[in-house]
């Protein structure tokens, strides 16, 4: 019997030294040194790993069964937590939502997203869900004409969108001719003032209508253009640029930069090669000029991608998990 455990334990602490070793090497081989704080965390978990592992196969054996049952045990602990977290709602940040809604004399909308869009269309509204670039760089785009990616950076054209809910209420907009959060026709002008490149904040990803930072300028005179999507880093905001705003012309350009998550976003869009092409100076999709082809190649990804993403969605709206759920398909 303390033969086999003996094995375990040197089973266990082998496998776990090699794994995170590889995992290690990997991520540096990959992305280089790390330039946020949580692949600082992840480096360091890793590193603190293969020393663990390291000392106790150069334990003493009763020393090393039982820190390999330690290991096991919290390894096990970890994932029965991250298995039996999602089925209990977050309800800090809620309440707290919940809570500043009734301040503002407002209900608050307790529905997950998927469950109002799947309502609002049961009503003939055809409302959709907004493309967030940064969720098909591991496709490095979608698939286009003639089989050849195209990364389109905003939403379908003319299409309604729903948006986040942090004040009690789902927003819903209208796309405008190229995807944006701005009103129909505005292309047409001669004269921009101002445009706004961003993430979640320039977008307007939780109010109204006409309420998002470009809006409250056109209400001043400022004749203004949001370029701003939910979860955009810095390269996405530099294609942003070219593609859209340099053809523009704009006397100013405000670029809204958010230290919380911004680097991280950057070391994640630098995977996508094709995103990677807007550092040479001459690169440009023309997507300014390919809308048709824009709403094709989503729409139809819309048509592969939405029914099992949603049913799965349904199954965690309004839920947590210990650590960060990624979905490796176009969230539309």
């Amino acid at each position: 019997m303390r033969n086999i455990a003996v094995i375990f334990a040197n089973v266990t602490f082998t496998v776990f030294f090699v794994t995170s070793l590889s995992l290690l090497v990997l991520l540096f081989i990959n992305n280089g040194p790390s330039l946020t704080v949580n692949r600082t965390v992840i480096h360091l978990i890793l590193l603190v790993t293969i020393t663990f592992c390291f000392y106790g196969l150069k334990s003493h054996e009763n020393r090393r069964i039982n820190l390999s049952l330690v290991m096991v045990s919290l390894f096990l602990a970890v994932y029965l937590t991250e298995i039996l977290l999602p089925f209990y709602p977050h309800k800090g940040i809620m309440k707290y939502r919940i809570s500043r809604a009734k301040e503002l004399g407002r209900e608050f909308d307790e529905r997950g997203r998927f469950h109002v869009v799947d309502t609002l269309n049961k009503q003939g509204m055809n409302v959709t869900f907004p493309l967030s670039p940064k969720y098909i760089i591991t496709h490095n785009g979608l698939s286009g004409k003639n089989g050849n990616n195209i990364f389109p950076l905003a939403g379908a054209s003319g299409t309604k969108t729903i948006l986040g809910n942090e004040s009690g209420f789902w927003p819903i907009i209208r796309n405008d001719e190229h995807g944006f959060n701005n009103p129909q026709g505005i292309y047409n002008e001669n004269d921009i003032d101002i445009t706004l490149i961003g993430d979640s904040f320039a977008y307007g990803y939780s109010v109204n209508e006409g309420e998002d930072i470009a809006g409250q300028l056109r209400k001043y005179g400022w004749m203004a253009l949001n370029f701003g999507i939910a979860h955009n880093g810095p390269l996405l905001e530099l294609a942003m640029f070219k593609e859209y705003v340099v053809a523009l012309k704009p006397k100013y350009v405000l670029w809204l930069y958010f230290d919380g998550n911004d680097l991280s976003d950057l070391e994640f869009e630098m995977t996508s090669s094709l995103l990677m092409g807007y550092l040479n100076k001459n690169f440009t999709q023309d997507l300014i000029n390919r809308q048709n082809e824009i709403d094709e190649a989503i729409i139809s990804s819309c048509k592969k991608y939405t029914k099992p993403f949603v049913y799965r969605q349904k199954k965690v709206s309004a839920k947590r998990t210990f650590f960060n759920f990624k979905i490796d398909l176009p969230t539309i």
